[in-house]
């Protein structure tokens, strides 16, 4: 299923994506790969979740797809298709949101993501909610997105911290 959730979003991409100025969504395909990264190096050992690698076998090549292929392109073809008008950006999010919660549903009825300490599917939409807003304010205003993200580190620091040991 992994396969093919990556497969699916490079195929999504290739049709929808603004390749001629990808250039222009760079910064924000690098902020969700650092994204992504950050957490797999702070929670490592103590996850909130992690998918199930499935035919892959292996979570951590399992984890680098999703890092270096299906968050960037979801990130390019999420600001590619950024509308202009205020209602239509929020519609655009919650599409987005969506549809990530919606994959991630169906992973949870097969059993191929599992939550622990405390994170469970409904944590994961507010994650979602946070994202796609971050990407979609990064694009415009950089420094506010770092901060808003830095808040939202410490905040999952707090509500879910870090095993020590």
């Amino acid at each position: 299923m992994n396969i093919a959730i990556v497969i699916i979003v490079l195929l999504s991409a290739w049709k929808w994506a603004d390749w001629k100025n990808w250039q222009k969504y760079h910064a924000t395909m690098l902020l969700a790969i650092v994204g992504n990264l950050l957490y797999n190096v702070i929670y490592f050992d103590h996850y909130l979740w992690r998918i199930a690698p499935g035919f892959l076998k292996s979570y951590d090549l399992t984890e680098l797809l999703y890092t270096f292929i299906t968050l960037p392109l979801t990130a390019l073809m999420f600001l590619s298709n950024y509308p202009i008008p205020f209602r239509n950006q929020v519609l655009h999010i919650f599409k987005y949101i969506f549809v990530y919660s919606l994959v991630e549903y169906i992973f949870y009825l097969n059993d191929m993501i599992y939550y622990q300490y405390w994170w469970n599917f409904w944590w994961s939409v507010v994650w979602n909610l946070m994202m796609f807003s971050v990407w979609a304010l990064h694009h415009k205003k950089p420094l506010w997105a770092y901060f808003i993200s830095f808040l939202t580190f410490i905040a999952v620091i707090i509500l879910f911290p870090i095993n020590i040991n």
